[in-house]
């Protein structure tokens, strides 16, 4: 019996649109983890994507199991000077503990698993606006598909945790309302003593409470001012005053009015160009939700938080001392935004809806496909440095070194060392004589005489080797450039007179009294 003209068109007809895209956006949601899967557990305890300032998060948690909360700007022997908050380097320094001391096995552990519970919540979040499954989880997944996500997943860095903090506070409000004022305000200065900047979240949720809850804005506002003043003095305290003192010296030091406006307009759309570069096409999606919702007169705290996280960008990209990594929150509100589209139309073939997810697969196809090399070369790298076959590496190589054991081997453990990446001093057990050297300008101007007495030091020939990330003769000569902001003209004259290079070992460059 020969079955009816529409059952055999019913049965072999195209899969529907809706499962084609599902399909394919589960496809990349699965290659981008398995890639992860790989790439994470190989360079868990090595070296790779850790720069100076991952090194700067482990001197600061090394200082805490030192006992040394925030060290002073000067003690006479050794520089602080940091704006870093201390709840990210103060769970580093416990997680540190339980893995032997291993400080960039506890930082790489700690940012990674902050990392994966953010894009979880990120998920849960667009999940709840009806948007389905798979879509859902490609744009939560969008994150790690840009540089500035990538590092996070991969580096020591604080912006995972503040980011959590701060989205928390402001899932709290979108589910609860008012009620979550209290909670809310707590988990919104748990993310400003992660990162002074994560204000972003405050910020909205006081904007949408004023126009919904008055009475609880004014709740919700005494409340996180009382904990970040209550909180302030605690770490003030536990500092012996070293933490305000860092903050006054440090915070916006960076800041040149002839350079602010075009770092916040130019250079930071340069660098979320190169840094993200396929996440363009969902702009226009970021911007078109808010515009309709505002239409609608139906603008949520997600969509406030997106404006003032944008805000909050813009602002800090003036400071000279800013980079990437500040372009993780607004990516992630800026994901969570387009999600909310989906709730605009309620019809499965609605042109915003296909055009949503069309523009996602794009995106994220494109940033897999950009970050192939990333994701699938760099795992070999370990395999691949056999003693016969030594790859390069540091900033002229253009990846990172994967151990400094070389350069461990080299400096003898009695040697007196001054490192612009203070993690090497760390590495050998000692405190670094130099925090952060992006500080020491900004201390001189303050107080000339300590960078004046470290400039003595140098010139006495008390360092048996001076290690800094670039040989500065061919790089920078006049210290106009990089060593303007890292060590600063003083310091940097002072090597210049009595030190000469030796060798460029594990990327670093190693410099010996002439």
């Amino acid at each position: 019996m020969q079955p009816a003209d529409g059952q055999l068109t019913d049965r072999w007809r195209w899969p529907p649109v809706n499962s084609v895209m599902s399909l394919a956006a589960g496809g990349i949601v699965g290659l981008t983890l398995l890639a992860y899967a790989v790439i994470v557990p190989v360079h868990l305890g090595d070296r790779y994507n850790v720069d100076f300032i991952g090194g700067i998060w482990i001197a600061l948690a090394h200082h805490v199991n030192s006992g040394t909360l925030y060290p002073p700007l000067y003690d006479g022997a050794s520089f602080g000077g940091t704006r870093y908050m201390p709840v990210f380097f103060v769970l580093h320094a416990g997680v540190a503990q339980l893995v032997g001391d291993h400080y960039v096995l506890a930082g790489k552990l700690l940012t990674f698993a902050t990392l994966s519970v953010l894009i979880g919540l990120t998920f849960v979040v667009i999940r709840r606006m009806s948007v389905p499954r798979s879509v859902a989880a490609l744009l939560a997944m969008l994150v790690v598909l840009t540089g500035p996500g990538f590092h996070a997943a991969t580096s020591i860095r604080a912006d995972a945790l503040a980011a959590l903090f701060q989205l928390s506070a402001v899932t709290l409000i979108a589910r609860r309302g008012s009620r979550a004022a209290a909670p809310a305000a707590a988990l919104s200065a748990l993310g400003v003593f992660t990162k002074l900047s994560a204000v972003w979240a405050p910020a909205a949720i006081a904007v949408w409470l004023f126009v919904h809850h008055r009475r609880e804005c004014l709740r919700f506002a005494a409340t996180f001012g009382g904990l970040i003043v209550a909180g302030g003095c605690a770490v003030q305290i536990a500092s012996n005053g070293s933490f305000l003192a860092n903050l006054a010296v440090m915070t916006f030091g960076g800041v040149h009015a002839g350079l602010a406006a075009k770092r916040s307009t130019i250079y930071m759309l340069e660098m979320f160009v190169r840094e993200a570069p396929a996440i363009w096409a969902l702009v226009p999606f970021m911007i078109g939700s808010c515009a309709l919702a505002a239409r609608r007169r139906e603008l949520n705290v997600y969509h406030l938080a997106w404006f003032t996280a944008v805000a909050v960008l813009l602002a800090v990209m003036a400071d000279s001392g800013t980079d990437a990594n500040h372009f993780v929150e607004p990516i992630v509100l800026g994901c969570i935004v387009a999600g909310a589209l989906w709730q605009v139309d309620t019809s499965c073939s609605s042109p915003i809806r296909v055009g949503l997810v069309l523009a996602t697969l794009w995106v994220a196809g494109t940033a897999l496909v950009l970050h192939a090399r990333l994701l699938a070369h760099e795992p070999l790298i370990p395999l691949l440095n056999r003693p016969d076959n030594v790859l390069p590496c540091g900033a002229s190589a253009g990846r990172s070194c994967l151990t400094v054991d070389a350069l461990l081997a080299k400096i003898r453990p009695a040697a007196r060392v001054l490192s612009e990446d203070p993690s090497i001093v760390v590495a050998r057990g000692d405190i670094p004589t130099v925090l952060d050297p992006w500080a020491i300008p900004r201390i001189e101007a303050r107080h000339p005489g300590w960078v004046a007495s470290l400039a003595a030091r140098i010139d006495a020939g008390e360092f048996d080797w001076v290690i800094l990330l670039m040989r500065y003769e061919t790089t920078d000569p006049d210290f106009r450039l990089w060593y303007a902001d890292e060590f600063g003209p003083t310091v940097m004259s002072a090597i210049e007179r009595r030190y000469e290079w030796v060798a460029e070992i594990d990327g670093l460059h190693l410099y010996a009294p002439r």
